[in-house]
């Protein structure tokens, strides 16, 4: 485990715990620690641009709907 209680290693650490089921990262030897933080990151990044492309196809949604609604409501078809 590392020494630094900074951000990175609490969020970490967190990720570890609640969302893969690491019961106790805390404990984990350094390296084991390091390598399972590297898997995971490169995991979590992947979900992450899933999400990020999701938002912008709902912004993009969203935004089509509401001119649709105003378009209708001003009868500007």
């Amino acid at each position: 485990m590392p020494e630094d209680k900074g951000f990175e290693f609490r969020k970490w650490n967190a990720i570890l715990r609640l969302k893969y089921g690491i019961k106790d990262p805390d404990n984990l030897p350094l390296k084991d620690w390091a390598k399972l933080v590297e898997e995971y990151r490169y995991i979590y990044e992947l979900e992450a641009e899933d999400r990020k492309a999701e938002l912008e196809t709902l912004e993009i949604n969203i935004k089509n709907t509401l001119y649709h609604i105003v378009n209708t409501l001003y009868g500007k078809n």
